[in-house]
């Protein structure tokens, strides 16, 4: 946590954890349902966190709630990088304060 704080942008914060997220393609389904009505998933996310042991860094595979409170962020964020990194295959880019000035001056 330490190290993406220490990170000076929120798109450096942004790359960092998309390049702890892993987006895997699923192995096997199990119809529970009939083949029209059942919702299938395609893909799902692993998540890592990076381990720094003397001089050597390992990651370790977590769960999406440990990797939330090993970093320090929200659910929300979490999902905002898996939207564009499912959309874009990045993690795109930080758009806070940008808008159009297109409101009544």
């Amino acid at each position: 946590m330490q190290y993406l704080n220490s990170l000076s942008s929120n798109d450096e914060q942004n790359a960092y954890l998309a390049g702890l997220m892993s987006l895997v393609p699923v192995q096997r389904r199990r119809n529970r349902q009939e083949e029209g009505n059942a919702m299938f998933h395609d893909n799902y996310f692993m998540y890592k966190v990076r381990n720094k042991g003397g001089d050597k860094a390992e990651e370790v595979n977590v769960c999406f709630k440990n990797f939330q409170s090993i970093h320090g962020i929200s659910k929300g964020k979490v999902e905002y990088l898996q939207k564009n990194f499912k959309v874009t295959g990045t993690t795109g880019k930080d758009k806070h304060g940008e808008h159009s000035s297109s409101h009544g001056d």
